[in-house]
């Protein structure tokens, strides 16, 4: 049992002793020469109850935060709980302790074992059966006093423990970010090489390739090694292709172009001719759900094709590198099979070749009138506000974070805008639960982007970003709105001037955290001219943005 589950168990024993001694201690009532140690008996019950509070303290003040409310009393009460195991449950309990997750685990079980004792020596069988032979024990206080004594020990350190652990738990969420989307920063732009390595087709036109952003970080604890994070990562993206030989790029988003999904997975450095199991990936399933969100049962999170080597019947496959990514889709839409069908591969670092596992997830096109669609076009839609206020505000954090997964890459433009984040939309319904970075491709190795420092033209542009977002217009129209600013005329002024101007609208609508993350990315009085990742401000400044924008988001959804 995990020392998760061992807490439980603690906490289901106690009342068990406690009932046993309650037991003696009506028998011996009933013994006149013995009725002076029911006193000390009586005290032992009260020492035990109080032990078993603090530890029901402890359990609920780890638990707060990580399950529902109700689910913690039943905890509580019952050991067996289901939730005392619950995967989710426990890997939130095991990030909260950080690296203490040993010094947990040794210092329940030693609780256990004391109980366990207590109990053996209390003559309490499986069944809570009492034996008034074992009297003997209870009348020796030295028997019990370092039971007890080994108790309160043992829950005084877990006290210690997680108070410790919790004090610390936002700083150390807000470092383990930074590690995360260095990570994340590192992946994208390595599979950016590997896609301008791997898209050399002569198709007329460029193909867009739309990196779907992560909306929610993983959490690197001392415990995790970052290898095996990089490899459990999954990157969705968008592929673009014309239909017919005649498309061009005056076409690009009309019913001329066609959309692939695919899934890349970084994989261990084999030989190209290892074989390597695998099975189909997900599949789809027309008319109940819509867009990039098809694949999945939550909505919100794509499936990951791993899983169906789990699902299916498993087959040997021998993964060849993959020399032409386009053709290798067509071939795979054209024959209808959606398997990991080889790798693309980033020689960029020479000696360190890093591999992805490529895996077509089908067409959104076969369910429906299906498109990407910019943030653009949705914010200069006439009626402004498509979008919810939650959705918008959501939109906001993710395009946030975007700045710090691919701040230093090649996938995001230097100052990023509304042209470069896209949504999904069908039937002229805009869906939010995945957000891309749009890039073109093929890129010539001499022309190609490079990846460059964080700059405040960023952090500026993404203030303007978030004035639009939850105003629901474009920083246009809003010019034309710049009467506030008096005689100076709108033609004059700059986005950032016009997007501070709308901070009192803003704090009406939302309130003083997005006001203030607004105006930490457009002032950057206190910045460098370039923000990067070994930089203290650098790394705390779009953190802070993350965080104020999020309280926001938990306001509006009533989370």
């Amino acid at each position: 049992m995990s020392g998760f589950e061992v807490a439980g168990v603690v906490l289901g024993s106690i009342p068990i002793v406690v009932s046993a001694l309650e037991f003696y201690i009506k028998g011996l009532g009933t013994m006149g020469r013995w009725r002076r140690f029911t006193v000390e008996l009586n005290s032992l019950v009260l020492k035990l109850r109080t032990e078993e509070a603090k530890l029901q303290n402890v359990c609920e003040k780890l638990l707060r935060g990580i399950v529902d409310d109700d689910h913690i009393y039943a905890m509580l009460q019952d050991p067996l709980h289901p939730m005392w195991t619950e995967p989710k449950t426990v890997a939130h309990l095991r990030r909260r302790l950080w690296r203490h997750l040993k010094l947990f685990e040794e210092n329940v079980k030693g609780m256990d074992q004391a109980m366990g004792e207590m109990r053996r020596k209390l003559g309490i069988g499986a069944h809570g059966k009492k034996h008034i032979k074992r009297i003997m024990f209870v009348l020796q206080q030295d028997e019990y006093q370092s039971l007890l004594r080994q108790l309160r020990e043992g829950v005084s350190s877990l006290e210690d423990l997680v108070s410790g652990n919790m004090e610390l738990e936002a700083a150390r969420c807000r470092a383990s970010q930074v590690k995360w989307y260095r990570l994340l920063q590192d992946l994208s732009t390595s599979i950016y090489e590997a896609l301008r390595a791997s898209v050399t087709c002569a198709c007329p036109g460029l193909h867009d390739f739309g990196l779907r952003l992560m909306s929610q970080p993983t959490i690197i604890t001392p415990l995790d090694e970052p290898s095996d994070i990089a490899e459990a990562q999954k990157f969705f993206l968008v592929l673009s292709y014309a239909a017919t030989a005649l498309a061009t790029e005056a076409n690009l988003w009309a019913a001329a172009r066609l959309w692939n999904l695919l899934s890349l997975s970084p994989s261990s450095v084999r030989d190209a001719d290892q074989p390597c199991t695998v099975g189909n990936a997900p599949t789809t399933n027309p008319g109940r759900n819509v867009g990039l969100t098809m694949l999945t049962p939550e909505g919100s999170q794509m499936s990951e094709p791993t899983q169906a080597a789990v699902a299916g019947v498993a087959r040997e496959l021998r993964l060849e590198t993959i020399q032409n990514l386009c053709r290798s889709m067509r071939k795979s839409r054209k024959q209808g099979i959606w398997e990991c069908c080889g790798h693309i591969s980033d020689l960029s670092t020479p000696g360190k070749p890093r591999r992805y596992e490529v895996y077509p997830l089908g067409s959104p096109n076969s369910n429906g009138n299906w498109t990407p669609v910019s943030l653009a076009s949705i914010l200069g839609r006439e009626g402004g506000k498509t979008l919810m206020l939650g959705d918008r505000i959501r939109l906001a954090w993710v395009i946030t974070s975007s700045l710090l997964q691919l701040g230093e890459t090649p996938w995001l433009p230097r100052a990023p805008s509304r042209n470069d984040i896209f949504l999904t939309q069908q039937d002229e319904v805009v869906y939010t639960a995945d957000v891309f970075i749009m890039k073109k491709f093929p890129v010539s190795a001499v022309s190609g982007p490079t990846a460059g420092t964080m700059n405040v033209a960023a952090l500026k542009a993404l203030g303007v970003l978030l004035v639009e977002l939850v105003l629901g217009q474009a920083i246009d129209r809003l010019h034309s709105e710049g009467s506030i600013f008096g005689q100076r005329g709108a033609a004059s002024i700059s986005d950032y001037d016009v997007s501070l101007g709308q901070l009192h609208r803003i704090n009406t609508i939302v309130g003083p955290n997005y006001c203030s993350a607004v105006k930490r990315c457009i002032n950057c009085e206190y910045f460098q001219s370039s923000l990067d990742f070994d930089d203290t401000t650098g790394k705390s400044v779009l953190v802070t943005v993350l965080d104020l924008l999020e309280r926001d988001l938990k306001n509006v959804m009533g989370g």
